[in-house]
């Protein structure tokens, strides 16, 4: 999962979601809102392949997407999303409409 902590900013004007995550997997996050719910998505592609003795090859590719909604208490403005990379977490932040 992500486990995104979620808490209202200090001026009380919206809302800091902190994620823990590589730094290489956090382009790969992107977090929407609406109404009063808040949606993180997590895209992840895949691509192995294998050689084995006799010579023959194996390609596995897969894509991988990860959604959690998580309920909250105030309106937000979608429009509002900014992001930041930080000490190994993902800072998304979004005002209240």
């Amino acid at each position: 999962g992500l486990n995104p902590t979620v808490e209202v900013n200090k001026e009380k004007t919206g809302y800091n979601i902190t994620i823990p995550a590589p730094e290489y997997e956090a382009k790969n996050i992107q977090l929407v809102g609406f109404d009063r719910q808040l949606k993180l998505t997590m895209d992840r592609d895949f691509d192995y392949k294998t050689t084995e003795e006799d010579g023959s090859t194996t390609n596995l590719k897969k894509n991988e997407t990860l959604t959690s909604k998580i309920p909250i208490d105030y309106i937000v403005n979608p429009k509002s999303v900014t992001r930041n990379y930080q000490d190994g977490n993902l800072i998304f932040k979004i005002d209240f409409a």
